[in-house]
């Protein structure tokens, strides 16, 4: 028994032999509490290791590690327990701290980061001795120093670098004036990591907290998954996410990531699905990639609170991507460059959040440009703006005027809203760049301009517009456009249009002012994406009975021609 508890019992008896049998109880009960007290007291503070230098070999991390200069892991280890705190604590007057884990030339060290829920791994810069810091990765497969025919042979058999249940804050380091691209300052990520010779990252249930860009990155067809992770961010300024994969077998995978975070996405094969980003400059910008790559950006909500056009869009979206299921919002450029299929999708022009971009002011469009032979369809797009839809081949997606040969942009089955009646729902055949024809059928105009404005005032711009139902009339109808080869009037242009003075005659129900902000609901967990993009869409869904359904350009089905809805389809 503890010598220490010996006496204590020992006390205890001869201070009980006059007293009742329940005042020992009350008396053993005191002097243990207090004894404990003493124990606990006792206890060592939990250990500090300070780390500075090259580690060569393997080490496990724990309890509170301060790095106190550059450390380099070039061979070896290093595991790092749950629960554990690491802080740079180097001089806050000179250069950032950095954690570098294996290198191109150096060798390839490792570092596992396995936190819990309840125990997540912690970086951060400042503390005890505040400073900036940085951590810098390079991630190799097992097989490192094999010959590259063995390392690709066993590339499907390799199990990527999995980080869980880590948190890095306040990594933010300042920009130096020693490094310089194009002439100017140029600030390193926070975190950066970049996977060799098909290697593989994956990043899962992660904090950033106040933390710089992440750049993630791989060079040789592996594969970069970042799921669940979120972004907050206490001051202005925006944080990024940078990620990018070479080679034609490589794979980004971006599932659930949520905060203040823009995503600048390369790859061949990419899937976004499921983020919430919200704050001022959030958005989803891919590079263009070559006519087979799978790009796909799924049930995603976008709000970009920025009220400057020049970075208020929410996406920026290669020609061949497809983007369904999302809810963008914003209030300059809503996606400043579309992709080759957009469907289902809520695209709002904020009005509440405008500044100096007035709905009929030049500078606000709910979608920039749309490269030649895309289709939009069963969108929902809501002004109020300059143009909803402007088809042109502009910026980024001029390349695809050469490839695709003019093909005709198809617009069916949308919903517009111009919300202040100044708005002009699909603009055509900008002055300054190529035309692109263009087909308009099934599409529902609500509060609208004009329902179609040519710029150029060509007549082979436009080559069908039918089975279209405007509501109230729009003032200026078709301005400056014309149907090639047609009048008004004619089959395809305007002979099945259904014009009605009121919403309620085509059985809709009272049209909004403004579409409510959902962004608390989305960030607690309250309502899904879905769920709110279905809310929104039941505002615009036809009634039953509404003459709306089944009006319709017939389209081509499994089972032969069949009838269409104009405008979104009513809930099932």
């Amino acid at each position: 028994m503890n010598l220490r508890l010996v006496h204590l019992v020992e006390d205890i008896r001869a201070m009980a032999r006059p007293l009742p049998t329940i005042s020992c109880l009350i008396l053993a009960a005191f002097f243990f509490a207090t004894d404990a007290s003493r124990v606990m007291a006792d206890e060592p503070p939990p250990r500090i290791t300070r780390v500075r230098g090259v580690i060569d070999r393997d080490q496990t991390w724990s309890g509170h590690i301060l790095l106190t200069g550059d450390v380099s892991i070039e061979q070896g280890t290093v595991t790092v327990e749950a629960g554990t705190r690491i802080e740079f604590a180097g001089n806050p007057e000179a250069s950032p701290v950095l954690l570098r884990v294996g290198s191109t030339s150096r060798g390839s060290g490792r570092i596992v980061l396995q936190g819990t829920p309840e125990q997540p791994i912690e970086f951060k810069a400042g503390g005890i001795d505040p400073c900036e810091g940085r951590i810098e990765v390079h991630i190799f497969p097992p097989q490192r120093g094999r010959h590259k025919d063995a390392i690709q042979a066993d590339a499907d058999q390799q199990q990527p670098e999995r980080w869980r249940h880590v948190r890095f804050a306040s990594l933010r380091p300042r920009t130096r004036p020693d490094f310089r691209k194009r002439g100017g300052p140029r600030e390193l990520s926070a975190l950066r990591v970049q996977c060799h010779d098909s290697a593989s990252l994956t990043i899962e249930d992660c904090d950033f907290t106040d933390s710089h860009s992440v750049d993630l990155s791989s060079n040789s067809g592996g594969s970069v998954d970042v799921s669940r992770c979120r972004f907050t961010q206490s001051r202005d300024r925006r944080p990024d996410l940078q990620v990018s994969v070479h080679g034609a077998s490589g794979r980004v995978a971006i599932a659930e990531v949520v905060g203040h975070v823009a995503l600048n996405v390369t790859g061949q094969d990419v899937q976004i699905r499921g983020c919430v980003l919200v704050g001022r400059g959030v958005s989803i910008r891919l590079a263009e990639a070559n006519p087979d790559a799978r790009i796909r950006i799924l049930s995603n909500y976008v709000h970009n609170t920025e009220n400057t056009y020049s970075s208020s869009s929410c996406a920026s979206l290669p020609g061949n991507a497809i983007a369904a299921g999302n809810f963008f919002r914003s209030s300059g450029a809503v996606v400043s460059s579309a992709c080759r299929d957009m469907h289902e999708n809520i695209l709002l022009m904020d009005a509440g959040n405008r500044g100096r971009n007035p709905g009929n002011a030049q500078g606000s469009w709910a979608i920039r440009t749309v490269p030649p032979g895309s289709t939009l369809a069963r969108n929902l797009i809501i002004g109020p703006a300059y143009s909803l839809v402007e088809p042109t081949a502009a910026g980024d997606n001029a390349k695809f005027v050469l490839d695709a040969r003019l093909e005709p942009i198809v617009i069916h089955g949308n919903t517009f809203d111009g919300v202040d009646r100044a708005s002009r729902a699909i603009k055509l055949a900008n002055l300054v760049v190529t035309h692109t024809p263009v087909i308009i059928h099934n599409n529902l105009f609500l509060r609208v301009s004009a329902l179609v404005y040519d710029e150029g005032r060509r007549d082979d711009t436009l080559l069908y517009a039918d089975y279209n139902a405007v509501t109230p009339p729009a003032p200026r109808g078709f301005d400056q456009a014309v149907v090639k080869g047609k009048k008004p009037g004619d089959e395809g242009w305007g002979r099945h249009d259904i014009i009605a003075d009121d919403p309620r005659k085509l059985g809709l129900g009272p049209l909004p002012d403004r579409i409510p902000d959902y962004d608390e609901e989305i960030l607690s967990g309250r309502m899904t994406i879905d769920e709110v993009r279905e809310k929104v869409f039941d505002l615009y869904r036809p009634r039953p009975g509404s003459p709306l359904i089944g009006a319709g350009r017939k389209v081509d089905g499994p089972s032969g021609e069949k009838a269409a809805n104009i405008g979104l389809s009513p809930r099932e």
